[in-house]
């Protein structure tokens, strides 16, 4: 049984308590709810806001939401109650506060420690239901880490924060009141318990962004919601499926996000999001609007509450349905029809487990559902396996080894399991499909090794500086590195006004491209053709013979333009093209005169791929017993052209 804690006092309970029995705390506890922790571990949320940040009237807006959703969005089936009292009179505030046209109360100090509102349910009709327990810290605690680390002894137990940020809020700046501030109270009363913050999730809540649109918006007219109310307080019913509504939650916080990163009218904002990175959380962004509408001249908004986006800050803070893990399947397009029944039977295996995300091999799109027929895309993995969150179990189901199995070992194969239909596959954690126990005695492995690592992360060491190699040549230049958008190094050419990357386009690249670029043209033939005039070998497999053999080799002009295209999309700074005659000429010039960089050096640069680290780590010592053999006296100085060229 796991260990249920008091949401008051935090020690032990029995499983028979109805009410906390240590010395001094008293709280009543929900009917079963230690009975229902046991089985499914509660989740622990803090939400953080000074005075007006919008955060009493975003949690009554969206525990409305939760606890009408089956009305509201009848196709997901789930459906959450309150809890306990306190949770109940704070709905049936937010209820006639919503009705009223009013904003809700400021959250009350009380005398004692912050309770939760304790809710239960899920958001889809297959998901676990869970308890939801809600701490809402007065703004009052947040400039003081004693006063919050007394008034607050939840927050060692929360996996989730949420950062309300009210924009344009020149008053609450003034004071010293800032999004940033709040997050170095939380981060400091964490490490006085000895709580390592790193993976857990720091949500940032834009509150009334219907009223905030700088330039450089990024999603219109924001927040734009299928569950919205109408002005009058009325809805329709939305038919949209869980899994849509949540990617879109997703896409906003990608979004959201990058945009802060770089508003120049958003500094706090942005501290706050490089302090959460730094200490190893997840940041996830959202817009919401609570009412829909600004506070008019009495006090009140124009309209009864529109409830826009307000439940995607639950969405985004646990994998799933808020709460329900996710686990990735990906299958293979040569499983024949014979394999449907058994196929589906883990499908539904694994949708016990978490929620699925489901893929064909090649693609890095998603499957709404288990498809009838996969499509004939290229046999790889690691370009969607390298995308997905590394906390997520990965089940690969095929009839016999992708083409690029092997790269897995660089993206960490602890998380991939491997299902085969016939023949068995050689991998570490490899079962026949159709062995049930098994699959899920190794998600259960899986699963703990996952959350060892989120209780004991890495610590991040600091950047490490590229030093070029020592040469003998006057006037030499040191080159300076970037990373692409898939983490593979390129150099800065100034004296040609461009970047160009440091090793041909690797097959690992071109696959990239293809699971972004799915093409009728670049099917599964196609590139099963390619390869037999061009073989793919594996980086551990190659020599000073055969290492051509992991670059893109075999392309047509067009197919070329075509790849250098994809390299420049998704970013207004990037345009990239094939470079002329004239071009080369210049970065050859360059590279002639730069020195050799070293390749422990490329290896440690932060960012870089793992897929370009092993491939890196192979070359270095290839290039160097190619060098030694063209200079075996070691006179001839080593340049980036060399390495390069």
């Amino acid at each position: 049984m796991n260990d249920v804690l008091c949401p008051r006092c935090f020690l032990g309970l029995q499983i028979s308590d109805d009410v906390c029995r240590h010395e001094g705390c008293g709280f009543h506890l929900p009917y079963g709810y230690v009975r229902e922790c046991s089985a499914v571990p509660p989740a622990f949320l803090a939400t953080f806001g000074f005075t007006e940040a919008g955060k009493s009237t975003h949690l009554g807006a969206m525990l409305l939401q939760m606890q009408e959703l089956r009305s509201i969005a009848p196709a997901w089936g789930g459906v959450w109650t309150s809890r306990n009292d306190r949770t109940q009179a704070f709905i049936a505030m937010a209820r006639q506060c919503a009705e009223r046209r009013e904003k809700m109360p400021r959250t009350d100090k009380g005398s004692g420690p912050v309770l939760p509102y304790i809710v239960h349910g899920t958001f889809m009709t297959e998901g676990p239901r869970r308890h939801l327990l809600l701490y809402d810290v007065p703004g009052e605690y947040l400039t003081s880490a004693s006063v919050l680390r007394e008034r607050v002894p939840a927050l060692p137990n929360v996996s989730a924060a949420w950062f309300y940020w009210q924009p344009n809020n020149e008053k609450s700046v003034e004071e010293g009141h800032t999004v940033s501030s709040a997050f170095e109270r939380f981060v400091e009363v964490m490490r006085e318990a000895n709580i390592d913050p790193a993976g857990r999730t720091a949500v940032l809540i834009v509150t009334r962004a219907d009223d905030f649109h700088p330039d450089g918006w990024p999603l219109g007219h924001v927040p734009s919601d299928v569950l919205a109310r109408r002005s009058d307080g009325t809805h329709t019913p939305s038919h949209v499926k869980f899994a849509q509504y949540q990617q879109e939650a997703r896409n906003h916080s990608a979004e959201l996000t990058a945009y802060l990163e770089t508003c120049y009218e958003c500094h706090d904002v942005q501290r706050f999001i490089d302090l959460a990175r730094h200490v190893g959380m997840n940041v996830e962004s959202c817009a919401i609007s609570s009412t829909g509408s600004p506070v008019m001249s009495d006090g009140n908004y124009q309209h009864a509450w529109r409830r826009m986006r307000v439940i995607d800050p639950p969405l985004l803070s646990f994998a799933g349905s808020g709460h329900r893990p996710e686990v990735a399947l990906l299958i293979d397009p040569l499983l024949e029809a014979d394999y449907a029944q058994p196929l589906q039977a883990l499908a539904t295996q694994l949708g016990r487990v978490g929620s699925l995300n489901i893929f064909g091999f090649g693609s890095s799109a998603c499957y709404p559902s288990l498809p009838a027929q996969v499509a004939k895309r290229p046999r790889t993995i690691a370009p969607i396996v390298s995308k997905l969150r590394t906390d997520l179990p990965v089940v690969v189901v095929c009839a016999s080894p992708p083409k690029d199995l092997a790269d897995l070992t660089a993206l960490s194969d602890s998380r991939v399991l491997v299902v085969y239909a016939e023949k068995r596959i050689v991998w570490p954690n490899s079962l026949a499909l159709g062995d049930s126990l098994g699959i899920d005695l190794s998600l259960d492995r899986m699963k703990k090794s996952f959350e060892d690592e989120a209780a004991h992360p890495a610590r991040a060491k600091g950047e490490p500086k590229i030093a070029a190699q020592s040469a003998r040549v006057t006037g030499e230049v040191v080159p300076m590195f970037e990373l692409d958008r898939y983490g593979f190094p390129i150099i800065n050419v100034p004296m040609a006004g461009v970047h160009v990357h440091f090793l041909p386009i690797t097959r690992t690249q071109f696959e990239f491209f293809m699971s972004d670029q799915p093409s009728p043209d670049m099917d599964m033939h196609w590139y099963e053709a390619r390869l037999q005039d061009h073989p793919r070998r594996d980086p551990d497999a190659v020599n000073e013979k055969n290492y051509a053999s992991l670059f893109t080799t075999g392309l047509l002009p067009e197919e070329a333009r075509q790849v250098a295209a994809w390299f420049g999309s998704g970013s207004e700074n990037w345009h990239v093209a094939l470079p002329d005659q004239s071009t080369w000429q210049t970065v050859f010039d360059y590279a002639a005169k730069a020195a050799a960089v070293s390749p422990a050096s490329l290896l440690q640069m932060p960012g870089l791929s793992p897929l370009a680290k092993r491939i890196l780590d192979r070359l270095g010592p290839i290039a160097g017993s190619l060098a030694s053999k063209r200079s075996p006296a070691g006179g001839v100085t080593t340049t980036l052209a060399d390495q390069m060229f």
